[in-house]
């Protein structure tokens, strides 16, 4: 259980980051949105409004966006979603699956928050240039999917299942050729 506090604190901390992100760092970089403002001579806040839906639709927004919020943001995601799903992963491993004196799988909740850490931050960022559409979202998932899967089939060839043999009470080492 003290692998998923330890998960948790970092879930906390991708949490602040975000947070702080949002309240404390500028994620637009005003001075050149002010350049094309004043170059189009936009006076109202609804024309400045149609510039920015513009620029979004268009896959520009990102050239006006605060780089370094942007990263910021995308690590307090990755951290948080990471976190949760990792410590989210190892406490129902521990409680569910476990016998009380094993510890659980760490490798597994971490490379699956791993995982699950990365496609917000995919969908995010895919999101800034305006690709999100339902074929690229469900690619992402695809691929998500099967890179899942393979893990698992690479880690289940190389662990030997232990089996009984009926009739001599003896144990022998059974590869699965699955």
């Amino acid at each position: 259980m003290k692998f998923s506090a330890v998960f948790l604190v970092i879930a906390v901390i991708g949490v602040f980051l975000m947070w702080y992100c949002f309240n404390y760092r500028p994620v637009v970089e005003w001075q050149n949105l002010q350049v094309l403002i004043d170059q189009k001579q936009l006076t109202t806040h609804t024309e400045v409004n149609n510039l920015i839906v513009n620029l979004y639709r268009q896959g520009e927004i990102v050239n006006y966006l605060n780089k370094q919020s942007i990263i910021l943001l995308s690590i307090g995601m990755f951290m948080a979603v990471f976190g949760f799903i990792s410590s989210l992963h190892s406490a129902i491993d521990k409680i569910f699956f476990k016998k009380f004196y094993e510890s659980p799988h760490l490798f597994i909740a971490i490379r699956r928050g791993v995982l699950a850490g990365i496609l917000p931050v995919v969908f995010f960022i895919i999101g800034l240039y305006n690709y999100t559409n339902l074929t690229v979202i469900i690619l992402v998932i695809l691929v998500a999917i099967s890179l899942e899967l393979i893990f698992i089939s690479l880690t289940s060839r190389t662990n030997p299942q232990l089996t009984q043999l009926p009739d001599e009470g003896k144990f022998e080492i059974k590869e699965s050729n699955t």
